[in-house]
């Protein structure tokens, strides 16, 4: 599985018919995830970098915004409700 390790963002500007500008950008998510070769000692274990790339409209990174909050959110509800299941006197 690919682990978040940083986020970046290049900020885009698309000329429009009328003379003025649209914004997008692009959206720059680095990763990292193992990866496995062989070595002197057997099969070692690294880490592999890489980054997806994604172009966005203001509109659309408003409501990507809005989707991952609501995903923060029912994972950490989730999360309470586990711990107080397997843990019921430990403190949040």
């Amino acid at each position: 599985m690919k682990e978040h390790i940083g986020t970046a963002m290049n900020a885009l500007y698309a000329s429009t018919e009328d003379g003025g500008v649209r914004a997008m950008a692009e959206i720059i998510l680095l990763y990292s995830e193992p990866a496995y070769q062989a070595g002197v000692g057997g099969i070692e274990r690294t880490r592999k970098i890489g980054d997806v790339r994604i172009s966005m409209t203001v509109k659309g990174m408003r409501e990507t915004a809005e989707t991952l909050l609501k995903w923060a959110d029912a994972a950490e509800t989730d999360e309470d409700r586990i711990n107080e299941a397997l843990c019921p006197t430990a403190e949040p």
